[in-house]
């Protein structure tokens, strides 16, 4: 156990102090906003004085932990006011993506706590677990689960920060996920719905795209033509932020002429000019849908399940299948195997009955 005041040497010439924190076998880095700048002799000074101080505190802290012994600075630290300034924090890095989650994770931390101060040095798992039945009551696993996940992100960083050192959240499970049944467009209701009218043709567009090449609708509502190279789409999927490069298709390409027409298009320039938002383009998908006679709900997230679902049938590897959807993990691609096994089962039991003499 212990803490040492260490020097990061940084490109600019500067240093910066950092604490290297080593307790129960683990070690962990904070690093300090406090800065050694060459020619700052005295600003050098205080810099140093402030980190060793910062650096005693942390090894009392250590010392009270290790011994049962609430750290008097820390007991004070209330836990939501703590999650406002890591929410504030992210905002200013990654702007507004993905915050709601974060924000509606906070307001149902405040309802669970009654609107009072939590000292986060009071947070163990059966609170956290309290936590975790407050979610349930109100929404479904998966639901639940992002807004754990935003509370578990809060504490790691206030692990890294050393205002904890051992993290309750470590261990706490996410529910279990029931498994969703995912929508797809046969190869017949393919053909009806791109004969069908839509009223917003670039949503037309857009979904039968996705359909032939599997992208999801945030990557395609960013798509520009500068993306689209040799024949090939380069992106950054905005899930994942993994580089993927995607051969286009035949009828992937005819979609393409039809949105590019006879004018030369920027680079910067979107692909799908004018795509309203998700529940937007899932309105207008609702009514096209109607119109082809299909009567089962369908997302545009649905055209993924499609393009995945015609390529299994087909008879592409599932290996080729998750590289081509972006999937980290092939056991993420094995529902769709397993749907397309229920298609085949279906097919054979549709056979005409005869009686054998």
């Amino acid at each position: 156990m212990g803490v040492k005041l260490r020097e990061k040497h940084l490109n600019n010439g500067n240093s910066r102090y950092y604490l290297d924190i080593y307790f129960s076998g683990k070690r962990h880095t904070e690093f300090l906003d406090l800065y050694k700048i060459p020619g700052q002799k005295e600003a050098n000074k205080e810099s140093k004085i402030i980190a060793e101080k910062i650096r005693a505190q942390r090894e009392l802290d250590l010392s009270a932990d290790a011994n049962g012994i609430q750290s008097p600075i820390k007991s004070k630290i209330d836990f939501l006011s703590y999650f406002q300034k890591v929410l504030e924090h992210k905002k200013k890095v990654d702007g507004l993506r993905g915050i709601h989650n974060y924000d509606a994770a906070f307001k149902h931390l405040e309802k669970y706590s009654g609107g009072k101060p939590v000292p986060i040095l009071s947070i163990d798992e059966k609170w956290i677990e309290g936590f975790k039945l407050h979610l349930i009551g109100l929404m479904r696993p998966n639901t639940a689960n992002h807004y754990l996940a935003r509370f578990k992100a809060v504490m790691n960083q206030a692990q890294k920060d050393g205002v904890i050192i051992r993290n309750p959240a470590s261990n706490v499970k996410y529910f279990p996920s029931p498994e969703v049944e995912k929508t797809f467009l046969s190869a017949e209701e393919l053909q009806a719905i791109a004969s069908a009218p839509c009223k917003k043709q670039v949503v037309k567009l857009a979904f039968l795209f996705g359909c032939y090449t599997g992208l999801r609708f945030s990557d395609i509502k960013n798509l520009t033509w500068g993306q689209i190279i040799d024949g090939k789409i380069h992106f950054r999927q905005k899930k994942t932020c993994g580089f993927e490069y995607m051969d286009v298709s035949p009828i992937a390409a005819k979609i393409l002429s039809q949105c590019r027409g006879d004018t030369l298009q920027m680079p910067t320039a979107p692909v799908f000019q004018g795509l309203p938002d998700k529940s937007h383009v899932n309105a207008y998908l609702a009514e096209w849908v109607k119109t082809a006679k299909i009567s089962r709900h369908i997302t545009f997230h649905s055209s993924r399940h499609t393009f995945a679902t015609q390529l299994l049938t087909a008879g592409t590897d599932l290996y080729t299948v998750s590289k081509l959807l972006g999937h980290k993990d092939v056991s993420v691609t094995a529902i769709y195997a397993k749907i397309v096994d229920e298609k085949r089962k279906a097919a054979v039991f549709s056979l005409p009955n005869i009686e054998v003499g």
